[in-house]
């Protein structure tokens, strides 16, 4: 699922990830007024907050946590307008489910934020045998299936084979 709430003209795209698995965030914005940092702020579950990395107008960066988190900053100018785009790329190189909400900052102030669609596949599930049930007798079936997230969805189909 993508969730993205652009705030001004800054936009922050999010998707959906496997847990554990590497993704690159994009931040961009066009015709910035001055800045001095433009950097990514993570938000856990439990609302703490702390900034993975900043990157300052020269396109230097600064990684907080350089095993799980790089950035690159690049400027481009649209020769038809003479507006400069600034895009921040971000690798996660691997997405946990406790930082998901992510915010694309300036100088200090959220600009866009969105959150990532963090999951884990279920293990093959185990299920128990049924015993030979009379008609109009109820079956119980019961299935099992471990490392999921957020949390699996069991369905049924009776089928009648001829």
């Amino acid at each position: 699922m993508f969730a993205q709430r652009p705030i001004s003209d800054f936009t922050l795209g999010c998707g959906s990830v496997e847990e554990g698995r590497q993704t690159a965030l994009r931040c961009e914005t066009s015709d910035v007024q001055d800045f001095t940092t433009f950097g990514v702020r993570v938000t856990s579950g439990s609302g703490d907050f702390r900034y993975v990395s900043i990157c300052r107008k020269n396109g230097s960066c600064s990684d907080n946590e350089p095993d799980y988190y790089h950035a690159k900053l690049t400027k481009s100018l649209d020769e038809s307008n003479g507006r400069s785009t600034y895009k921040l790329l971000l690798i996660m190189d691997s997405v946990n489910r406790n930082d998901t909400q992510l915010h694309c900052v300036k100088d200090g102030i959220t600009q866009a934020q969105c959150e990532l669609d963090v999951y884990v596949k279920p293990d093959k599930p185990a299920c128990s045998r049924p015993s030979f049930a009379e008609d109009g007798a109820d079956l119980l079936l019961q299935c099992t299936a471990d490392n999921v997230y957020p949390r699996a969805l069991c369905s049924f189909y009776f089928v009648q084979v001829n």
